[in-house]
């Protein structure tokens, strides 16, 4: 399975799912989850992530966000020309996604 795990912003950006930049993703078996002949380890833009779900998904590709003790699925949404990802609802208040460490682009 391949988990996020962090997430980043630029400076000064208010923390909504429309402003992460990039997501930190692991997983157990880097070997085994390779998209475009890229090892799914590390940071990727959220548009990049949209697009792997998206194009993706209905083969078994999935991606969920570590937070303890649920794991909910991310899903690819696209606002107007925005493209980015969310966390399948759940009875959390914020986004699960928006509960990750965040860090800033430097």
């Amino acid at each position: 399975m391949i988990y996020a795990d962090k997430i980043s912003f630029n400076q000064n950006d208010k923390h909504t799912l429309k402003t992460i930049v990039q997501i930190h993703l692991i997983t157990e078996e880097p070997e085994k989850w390779k998209l475009e002949d890229e090892v799914i380890n590390g940071w990727f833009k959220k548009e990049t992530i949209y697009r792997w779900l998206k194009n993706k998904g209905d083969s078994g590709f999935k991606i969920e966000v570590s937070t303890k003790p649920k794991t909910p699925l991310l899903e690819p949404v696209k606002d107007g020309t925005t493209l980015y990802v969310r966390s399948q609802k759940d009875e959390t208040k914020d986004d699960n996604l928006l509960l990750l460490k965040a860090y800033y682009e430097q």
